[in-house]
């Protein structure tokens, strides 16, 4: 095997990357290079001299069978990762569909990895890495020592799933509160198309969004200003579906990709003042019985919130990973087990989340 070395998107990546992405059903949007493309030109341009972008070709007997997307943050901490934090939701290389990998390869290829970055950086952290590809084969890339386990909620839409989800005490809830509510106070659901829809559904995301993280202790990634206009650009070039009050307004909305008949869904936001009407879980109602765009499977991608268990019924395992170089290293990987105990722990420290957060 050979492994070639890219410190740019340069036309030999680009080449080999299209060759690779043509109908690949290995592959997320997140791996997709016009949306790696957008984003490195979007980091080079406001965080310029932050991070180092590397991209590791594997290859074999001249044929392209990996590609790896990463960056190396270039902070106090020298953190090696994949491209697109913090959207990238769904972390694989760019896996050529007609190999077979063999179990020794696969070893390889993870030490030769470990090998080439560790005396350069700190640690190597990769986190949303499923478990399973989207073709529902299994991912043998899940590079590290597993710090965290999440669950990847998906719904197989049938006309099985819809009838049966009407059964359930959730879903009698949400029919319960749509009538009350949004039936009397003649509230809609429709895809947002034209630039000003989105436009106005952006900066109603980043109100109500921005909050929410705040109130949660989530790291704010609306608080920079380019990703912010990342995220805009990403809106604009992407499904937004959206609930809207009789006086037009939007009460809840949700930017979603649809790639290889899955559904994304993405960057929801919903107005606290209509909690009564489950504003969010209405939505997710409408998306999914209405299915305009004839999708077959509906990803919450990451995130543990209640609601998407609810409407599951398929569950995936997402990891994060970390391998620690030296000092440096090793105090971040405790860092992050510790917030973990902290997420997991009932009696945990609002303060102490604060402070880890910003290690992320």
């Amino acid at each position: 095997m050979e492994f070639i070395i890219h410190n740019s998107l340069n036309p030999k990546v680009e080449s080999a990357w299209k060759d690779l992405e043509e109908n690949n059903n290995l592959i997320t949007p997140f791996q997709k290079l016009e949306w790696i493309k957008d984003y490195i030109q979007f980091t080079n341009e406001y965080t310029s001299g932050k991070k180092k972008t590397i991209f590791l070709i594997v290859k074999k007997n001249t044929e392209n069978i990996l590609i790896f997307p990463l960056n190396i943050k270039l902070n106090f901490l020298k953190k090696l990762e994949y491209i697109g934090e913090p959207f990238n939701d769904i972390n694989i290389p760019i896996i050529n569909k007609n190999y077979i990998f063999e179990d020794d390869e696969i070893s390889f290829i993870k030490k030769k990895l470990i090998k080439i970055f560790h005396n350069k950086i700190d640690c190597i952290n990769f986190n949303n890495q499923p478990n399973y590809l989207p073709n529902n084969q299994i991912n043998f890339f899940v590079l590290g020592k597993i710090y965290q386990n999440s669950v990847n909620y998906k719904i197989n839409v049938n006309e099985q799933y819809l009838q049966n989800i009407k059964n359930y005490k959730f879903w009698k809830d949400v029919s319960r509160r749509n009538k009350k509510y949004l039936q009397q106070d003649n509230v809609t659901y429709k895809l947002l198309e034209t630039l000003d829809e989105k436009e106005k559904a952006f900066k109603f995301f980043t109100k109500f969004k921005h909050d929410q993280m705040e109130r949660t202790n989530k790291k704010n990634y609306l608080l920079s200003d380019w990703k912010k206009k990342f995220l805009k650009n990403f809106f604009f070039e992407n499904k937004i579906y959206a609930l809207l009050s009789s006086e037009n307004k939007i009460i809840a909305c949700a930017c979603c990709v649809l790639d290889n008949k899955i559904l994304y869904y993405l960057f929801p936001a919903y107005d606290n003042l209509f909690n009564k009407c489950a504003p969010g879980q209405q939505l997710i109602n409408y998306i999914v019985s209405n299915n305009d765009i004839h999708f077959k499977i509906f990803d919450f991608t990451n995130g543990d919130e209640k609601y998407k268990k609810y409407w599951s019924n398929n569950r995936k395992i997402y990891s994060d990973t970390i391998i620690s170089f030296n000092f440096k290293g090793l105090i971040f990987e405790l860092l992050m087990r510790l917030k973990c105990m902290i997420n997991k722990n009932f009696f945990y420290n609002n303060f102490l989340l604060k402070i880890l957060k910003k290690f992320r």
